[in-house]
């Protein structure tokens, strides 16, 4: 297995490719190798939103904790 985890074979048929004039672009998205990059991005933006909601919750939450409540348990008239 080779850095990235393609077998040597697979890398040289890649290798082969380009060096016959075929574009990396298009000897990429033949073999199907270019979406490493779209999925960590995807991921990365989903972390994102994930580690941004307990602050959003946290904003909502501040006007609630503003709320008083009856000193000496005395109720609300009606």
């Amino acid at each position: 297995m080779g850095r990235r985890g393609y077998p040597v074979e697979f890398r040289r048929k890649v290798l082969d490719l380009v060096q016959a004039g075929r574009g990396v672009a298009d000897v990429a998205h033949d073999l199907d190798i270019g979406t490493e990059k779209t999925e960590p991005a995807a991921a990365n933006k989903r972390i994102a939103e994930l580690e941004a909601e307990p602050a959003i919750h946290c904003r909502a939450s501040e006007p609630l904790g503003k709320v008083v409540s009856p000193k000496d348990g005395s109720r609300r008239s009606r």
